[in-house]
C-alpha cells in the first residue's frame, strides 16, 4: 500500500499546490456464541485510499476503495476538480511537518496470530462462566469476542510520513436474572489492547453479579441524598460530555463550555485527560488523523476548563496549535476532531472509603437514557438504578428513580473520586461521590 501512496502522491503534486494521501486497511472479526454453541462468525476486511488536495485554499477531495492505478488516477483527478469548485477558506491547507517524534505504541501480535477457535473458546468462557454463576441467571442474551486490526498510512507534500498498525479486541456479556417473577438484567464488558489481558471468567462473573445484586429492587422515595457513580455510570456521564471538549463544536456553538477556557467549570477534585500515548490505551496512536504527533492533552484541572481538542484547522481557527486530535472516520470520511483515551484520573480513597463515608445515599450502577441528555446545554433527566446506602453499607437495591440536572452542575457538585479508574474501550472514570443531589421516586 506505500507504494500506491507514494504515487498517489507524486500525481497529486503535480496537479495541485498540496496534496494528503491518506490509506486503510481494516480487518474486524465477531464472534457470537449461544448455548456453547457459535451462532455467528463475521469477518469483514476494507481498503481504501482518500486524496485531499489543494488549490490555494481551495479543498479538493474524493476517494476509492480500488487501489489499482488507473483507480488511483482518476481519484486525484477528481479531487483536483472538486477543489475548484469550492469556496477558498483562509485556514485550510496541511499541517507542517511536525519537529517533534512520535510516540512508540505497542503492537500485540497476539491478536492477530490467536487462531479464530481460541476466540471462540474464550468467548464460551464467559458465556459458561456468568451461567456458572447462580441458578438465578435465567438467559444469556449475548455474548461475543472482537477485534480489530488497522494499518494506516498518511502521506503528504510537507513531508509526512506515518505508517502506523494497531489492534485492540473485547468480550461483552449480556445476560438476564429472575427470582419469584422479578427480572433484572446485566451487563459487561472487557476491551483490551492485548490479547493476553483479557479475562472471560471475570466479564461473565461481572455481568452476573450486576443482575444478581438488582433482584427484588424497588423505588425509594423523593429525596436530596448523595450519590456515588460507579466507573461505568461515571464514564456514561464522560460521554455526554466528550462532545463539548471538541474545539470543532466550540466553533459552531454546538458546546456546553464555549468560551469557558480558564474557568473553574468543575469541582476542584476533577482532572479530564486526553491521551493517545498510553501504551495500553485501546485508542493509542502514534499519529493523529493528519500525521501529527499523538500526545497527552489536560484539558480540565483542579476543575479549571485548560484547552480544547483541536485538529489543525481548528486551531487556526482559534489562534492556538492543534493538540494532534484530528479524527477521520476512515479513508471516506473528511477530517473531524475527535478524542482518543478520554478519562478522569483517579483519586486516593478505595470504593469500600467512598462508601464508609456515606452515612446515607445511592450507589448509582445504572443509568438510563444517558442519550437524552442535551450535549448542547448540558441539561438531562434520565433513570437510575443502584444500591442503596445505610450507615456506611450497601443495603437495598434500587429502581425506577430519576435524577436531573445540569451535567457541569452535577461535576460542580463532586466531592471526592475513587482510584478505581476503569476502561470502557475509549473512555475511562474512576467513581465519583456528589454532595446532595435530588432523586425522583415515587
Amino acid at each position: 500500500m506505500l507504494t500506491q501512496g507514494k504515487k498517489a502522491l507524486a500525481l497529486a503534486k503535480s496537479q495541485a499546490d498540496e496534496a494528503e494521501i491518506y490509506i486503510s486497511s481494516v480487518r474486524e472479526l465477531s464472534i457470537e456464541v449461544h448455548d456453547a454453541k457459535v451462532e455467528t462468525l463475521k469477518e469483514a476486511e476494507s481498503r481504501g485510499l482518500g486524496v485531499r488536495v489543494f488549490l490555494g485554499s481551495n479543498l479538493g477531495f474524493s476517494f476509492t476503495s480500488d487501489l489499482s492505478e488507473e483507480s488511483i488516477e482518476r481519484t486525484v483527478e477528481k479531487a483536483v476538480k472538486n477543489a475548484r469548485y469550492t469556496q477558498g477558506d483562509e485556514f485550510s491547507g496541511l499541517p507542517d511537518k511536525p519537529l517533534g517524534d512520535y510516540p512508540a505504541i505497542p503492537y500485540d501480535e497476539t491478536i492477530e496470530k490467536t487462531a479464530v477457535e481460541e476466540k471462540i473458546a474464550l468467548a464460551l468462557i464467559g458465556e459458561k462462566a456468568a451461567k456458572e454463576c447462580d441458578k438465578r441467571i435465567d438467559k444469556i442474551e449475548a455474548c461475543g469476542y472482537e477485534d480489530v486490526i488497522a494499518t494506516e498510512i498518511i502521506l503528504s507534500t510537507r513531508d509526512v510520513e506515518v505508517i502506523s498498525k494497531s489492534s485492540y479486541c473485547g468480550l461483552y456479556v449480556s445476560l438476564i436474572a429472575k427470582e419469584n417473577g422479578d427480572v433484572q438484567t446485566g451487563f459487561a464488558m472487557d476491551f483490551k489492547r492485548s490479547y493476553n489481558e483479557l479475562d472471560a471468567e471475570e466479564c461473565g462473573r461481572k455481568a452476573a453479579a450486576q443482575a444478581l445484586d438488582m433482584l427484588g429492587a424497588k423505588t425509594i422515595s423523593t429525596e436530596r441524598i448523595p450519590l456515588l457513580f460507579d466507573p461505568y455510570t461515571s464514564t456514561n456521564l464522560l460521554g455526554v460530555l466528550a462532545s463539548s471538549f471538541s474545539g470543532e463544536n466550540v466553533l459552531k456553538g454546538k458546546s456546553m463550555l464555549k468560551d469557558r477556557l480558564g474557568d473553574s467549570v468543575m469541582a476542584t477534585c476533577i482532572n479530564i485527560v486526553d491521551d493517545a500515548t498510553l501504551e495500553a490505551g485501546v485508542m493509542s496512536s502514534p499519529s493523529d488523523g493528519e500525521g501529527m504527533p499523538s500526545q497527552r492533552t489536560e484539558l480540565v484541572r483542579e476543575g479549571k476548563l485548560e484547552t480544547y481538542l483541536h485538529n489543525s484547522y481548528t486551531s487556526k481557527r482559534s489562534g492556538t496549535v492543534t493538540t494532534g486530535n484530528a479524527s477521520r472516520a476512515g479513508y471516506s470520511a473528511g477530517i473531524g476532531v475527535g478524542s482518543t483515551n478520554l478519562y478522569i484520573e483517579k483519586g486516593t480513597s478505595s470504593p469500600d472509603e467512598l462508601i464508609s463515608s456515606m452515612e446515607r445515599g445511592l450507589l448509582v450502577t445504572g443509568l438510563l437514557g444517558v442519550h437524552t441528555a442535551n450535549p448542547i446545554s448540558g441539561d438531562f433527566s434520565i433513570g437510575a438504578t443502584g444500591m442503596m446506602i445505610e450507615d456506611g453499607k450497601k443495603s437495598s437495591p434500587v429502581r425506577g428513580v430519576v435524577i436531573s440536572g445540569n451535567l457541569l452542575t452535577l461535576f460542580k457538585e463532586v466531592e471526592a473520586v475513587g482510584n478505581d479508574l476503569t476502561f470502557f474501550a475509549g473512555k475511562g472514570a474512576p467513581s465519583m461521590l456528589t454532595g446532595k443531589i435530588t432523586v425522583s421516586g415515587n
